[in-house]
């Protein structure tokens, strides 16, 4: 578990130092055309096949800051799916299960994340029933801005895109309207940011509640695995 936390960590701490830069206005999203086919002489012949998103600076899109911050998106995910399941399993005794185990599998890992840190916050972490209730509310609002903020990015990917006749074949890339750039990148700001807060909160409170009933930690085996 402690390898998977410092990889979700790292990567955190990579998407949330870009999106503060995109907040600045230091790091700017660019819509992106791929079109395909031939430049038309006479009439339309030419196919845009994809818009998609691309970050850069002022001067134009980088491929390798794309590169860095969507595999810091995608490994920082697996990560923390992998913590937060490693956590529910020794601090609420609670395998994962074959549906959740299809869950994952078929794209609804993050409603089952969720269902594991409610696991946990009810059972590990045993607290006045208020305090648990605050943690039970962020929870809920985190796994709804999450999931709003992966529909509000693919709906709005093609905004500032290039939609007339291209000039040239291949990618082209406009700059975003700062509007939409800040928009966007300050919910993923959000939810990558709470995220960590929330899984670094759980397993604060289970080492405590750990320390407090060594009886219950399973024998030869370290605190965190």
């Amino acid at each position: 578990m402690a390898l998977t936390a410092a990889v979700a960590t790292l990567c955190a701490a990579t998407v949330v130092a870009i999106r503060w830069l995109a907040l600045l206005g230091l790091v700017r999203d660019y819509a992106v055309t791929h079109t395909t086919g031939s430049l038309p002489t006479s009439g339309w012949g030419f196919t845009t096949s994809s818009f998609h998103r691309q970050l850069g600076l002022a001067g134009g899109p980088s491929v390798a800051l794309t590169h860095l911050d969507l595999y810091a998106w995608r490994l920082g995910f697996v990560a923390g799916i992998f913590w937060i399941l490693r956590l529910g399993l020794r601090s609420a005794h609670r395998r994962i299960g074959p549906l959740r185990t299809v869950g994952l599998l078929t794209g609804f890992a993050l409603f089952v994340v969720t269902g594991v840190m409610h696991r946990i916050d009810d059972d590990a972490a045993p607290r006045r029933a208020d305090t648990r209730a605050r943690t039970d509310l962020a929870i809920r609002l985190w796994c709804f801005t999450a999931f709003a903020s992966a529909v509000f990015v693919g709906m709005t990917i093609s905004i500032g895109a290039q939609v007339a006749g291209p000039t040239q074949l291949g990618d082209q890339a406009v700059l975003a309207p700062i509007g939409w750039s800040i928009a966007r990148n300050g919910l993923q700001l959000v939810v990558a940011l709470v995220g960590w807060l929330i899984a670094a909160f759980l397993t604060r409170e289970w080492l405590r509640a750990d320390e407090n009933h060594p009886s219950t930690r399973p024998a030869g085996r370290a605190a965190i695995v």
